[in-house]
């Protein structure tokens, strides 16, 4: 079979095509010609310019994806979003649905609306969601408001035909990138110093010292360069790829010397050197991007600045890679205690630690000095979360007034994964490309694992190369440290 590179995705515009596509795709899904509904409704959806088909084949006409969409309102955006009512995706090549969605986000995009919405167990959501971004836009799962213009029409959202009422069903989200709003980093201005670890004596082709203070001598007058080329917007998605060693135009640091010293010795494996650079120096060459700010910037809508330092803490307890799989399971399990409570917050004694910790997990917490208390709060920080991203309100809007009396919408959504998933497919490649040792804590591939990262490095990122005279100094660490 010829390679899905070489499948195209094409909008069938003829009415004799869209026919016998529609035919096709009710014999490739056989639920589809037992529906009524459908069956009903199969001469509006050829002759309505209302309903669209798309396609997905090789160049020797092999199908391998076939779709059809339709246009559904967004009245909490006040937008529109394209709905996919039926999908087809050959068990061969999955794949393909990625090819498919591209071909209607594409649309969705040129009509600047909310996005691309199929049933959350259509065929090839699956792909989709591994993806992580289909051309650039995040691919999410969550429940979308819709309203449709015509009523007793048959809908996967939904085992009942159409209703004008609005809805809201779960559905993977293809959410237009353009629509989001900056996903922008947040400046570091108050530091007085930054830190920056090295321990590595020889790194071919780049260098080869005999000991550490040549090591030190040498990055005191050349400085640090940039991992690649080019220009540092500093923004989320930008973030998270350096952190992931997907190259960027900054050189990373941290606000801790004590951090650095562990990147430097290795984890306390062999001696290193930390170097302090001048931030008001580096400052002056372009503003310093800080993780941890743009962190608690982008996750507002999960949880404030206290509860953010409650998991800083956990990190510190668990190590970075436990502790975001922690807030990994701790989330799962808000979302399945919102969907049982049929989107309602548990109140009073209804609500319990227990569902989240396992006792011998939350003797260890507490031992390590974070009271219940704190614990709770952020516990209860993610439920709430959980119930608004169970609710319309997920895709509701704030509206933030700007200098000068202008005001902008503002999505309340977990920016900080939504840019995860937009560098997703980056990120997988670069781990898989990546030795064993050189697998960094967090590598986890989910959002949270990054979160957890961000909290123990407490990192920042230059907006280009750190010159040498911005290094006020260097200590030479030994092996064994331990903060």
């Amino acid at each position: 079979m010829t390679g899905p590179d070489a499948a195209q995705a094409r909008w069938l515009l003829e009415p004799a095509a869209k026919v016998r596509a529609l035919a096709e795709l009710s014999a490739l899904l056989p639920a589809l010609a037992d529906d009524a509904r459908w069956v009903a409704c199969l001469p509006e959806f050829s002759m309505s310019e209302a309903y669209q088909v798309v396609i997905v084949q090789t160049d020797d006409g092999a199908i391998q994806a076939i779709g059809l969409v339709t246009v559904g309102e967004q009245p909490m955006a006040e937008s529109a979003l394209l709905l996919v009512e039926a999908l087809w995706v050959t068990d061969e090549r999955p794949e393909a649905a990625c090819t498919w969605a591209a071909a209607v986000m594409a649309k969705a995009a040129a009509m600047d609306v909310e996005g691309v919405i199929l049933a959350a167990d259509a065929p090839g959501t699956a792909a989709l969601t591994a993806a992580g971004s289909v051309s650039g836009h995040p691919v999410l799962v969550e429940p979308v408001p819709l309203r449709y213009a015509v009523a007793g029409l048959f809908t996967a959202f939904s085992a009942s035909p159409t209703t004008t009422a609005l809805v809201t069903p779960r559905c993977t989200y293809l959410c237009n990138r353009n629509r989001l709003g900056a996903l922008a980093g947040v400046r570091n201005d108050e530091a007085e110093a930054f830190f920056r670890g090295e321990g590595r004596l020889s790194v071919p082709p780049w260098w080869h010292f005999a000991d550490l203070h040549e090591l030190a001598a040498h990055f005191k007058v050349r400085g640090f360069p940039t991992r690649a080329a080019g220009t540092f917007d500093g923004g989320v998605q930008a973030q998270l790829l350096q952190q992931g060693y997907v190259n960027q135009g900054t050189a990373s640091m941290s606000r801790s010397f004590d951090v650095a010293a562990w990147y430097a010795t290795n984890g306390g494996t062999q001696p290193g050197v930390v170097f302090r650079i001048d931030a008001a120096t580096l400052r002056a060459r372009g503003p310093v991007f800080d993780a941890w700010l743009t962190l608690l910037a982008h996750s507002e809508a999960m949880m404030g600045r206290d509860d953010v330092l409650t998991f800083a803490r956990i990190v510190r307890t668990l190590g970075p890679l436990d502790a975001g799989r922690c807030l990994a399971h701790w989330d799962a399990v808000a979302q399945a205690l919102v969907r049982q409570t049929g989107g309602l917050l548990r109140g009073g004694p209804a609500f319990s630690v227990g569902d989240y910790v396992e006792p011998a997990l939350a003797d260890r917490l507490r031992t390590s000095g974070i009271d219940g208390a704190a614990m709770e709060h952020l516990l209860r920080a993610l439920e709430t979360h959980a119930q608004r991203s169970a609710t319309p309100f997920a895709m509701a809007r704030t509206i933030e007034v700007l200098p000068g009396g202008k005001t902008r919408d503002v999505l309340l959504r977990h920016g900080y994964a939504v840019a995860f998933g937009l560098a997703l497919p980056a990120l997988r490649a670069a781990l898989a490309g990546q030795p064993g040792d050189h697998r960094q804590p967090g590598w986890d591939l989910t959002a949270f694992g990054y979160m957890a990262k961000t909290c123990r490095d407490q990192e920042v990122f230059s907006s280009g190369a750190i010159p040498g005279h911005a290094i006020v100094d260097a200590v030479v660490v030994k092996a064994g440290f331990d903060g």
